[in-house]
């Protein structure tokens, strides 16, 4: 939660310092909510969080770098996603205690499995509206 909050902190500093002002109300709770949509399992909830929810966005954030640094002229907002990927990187490390949780049980391994690749296609078809310059991008970055 502490790198979250910190994320979030950052992100409205700099935003303040473009000349922006901050949604008191965090667009986040969408993108997490929707992929776990009809999810009460915790570990479910947890696998969705980091390996999806948390995966995805690592993936943008990356594009995000070079975007802000290169193509905007950025590198102060580009620095921001970069601390924030390195923090997203170990969360989804963090995942691999689920195998550990699960063991043997190839019928819990099979829902998980198909827990995840559900929540991978309700992610996608969310950021997919998006219209912005990271909407589309496939899994190396670049645009689909």
């Amino acid at each position: 939660m502490w790198d979250e909050a910190r994320h979030a902190e950052m992100s409205w500093r700099r935003l303040e310092e473009l000349g922006g002002v901050p949604d008191p109300k965090p667009p986040i709770t969408t993108v997490v909510l929707t992929p776990m949509e009809g999810l009460t399992d915790p570990l479910e909830r947890l696998l969705v969080l980091q390996r999806v929810v948390e995966g995805r966005a690592t993936e943008r954030h990356r594009y995000r770098v070079i975007y802000l640094a290169r193509e905007l002229g950025d590198p102060q907002t580009a620095r921001l996603f970069e601390y924030i990927v390195a923090d997203e990187r170990a969360h989804i490390g963090y995942s691999q205690w689920i195998q550990h949780l699960v063991g043997d049980d190839p019928e819990r391994v099979a829902r998980l499995e198909e827990v995840h690749k559900a929540a991978e296609q309700r992610f996608e078809a969310l950021i997919s509206r998006r219209a912005d310059a990271t909407a589309g991008m496939s899994a190396g970055g670049k645009a689909s």
